[in-house]
């Protein structure tokens, strides 16, 4: 393989890896102008924030976790809730659907896709209770519309 075939898979990162300096370049030097707690407040909440990874879905099956309610993190050890992420300014959240690898075969194969399916109804289910909080996105321009509507 020629040495630019194994390259043409890096060229499209050259913009994201000069971005910073041109940045640079476009603020006077030694003159950035302070941001204070509200700006980067005002920024955060002008932000999707997603957290692309949350093991909320345990939680529903083994701990009687409901999303509406703010839980103590020691007591139950549910990092999410809808109070906190209100607080936080956290909009959307991947809920991870974790089953353990178990047996090679059809029957344990069968038996893990049911068990993942059992946790998706879960999570639907919990979500369903809060109809005025919080939606599926199935898509990504989902997101962003349910942030619009004031939901997770």
């Amino acid at each position: 393989m020629r040495t630019t075939a194994k390259l043409k898979p890096l060229l499209g990162c050259i913009p994201i890896l000069i971005m910073p300096f041109i940045l640079m370049t476009c603020t006077p030097q030694g003159k950035t102008p302070a941001m204070t707690e509200n700006d980067y407040l005002s920024f955060h909440q002008s932000l999707l924030t997603i957290d692309s990874h949350v093991d909320t879905p345990l939680r529903l099956l083994h701990d009687d976790v409901k999303l509406g309610v703010q839980h103590d993190p020691r007591e139950i050890y549910s990092k999410l809730d809808f109070p906190r992420m209100k607080t936080g300014g956290l909009d959307a959240v991947f809920f991870a659907i974790w089953t353990a690898q178990g047996m090679r075969d059809d029957s344990s194969h069968a038996a893990i896709k049911q068990h993942a399916i059992d946790m998706l109804d879960l999570v639907e289910r919990e979500l369903s209770e809060y109809p005025d909080q919080a939606s599926l996105a199935y898509e990504a321009e989902d997101a962003s519309r349910l942030r619009g509507a004031g939901k997770y």
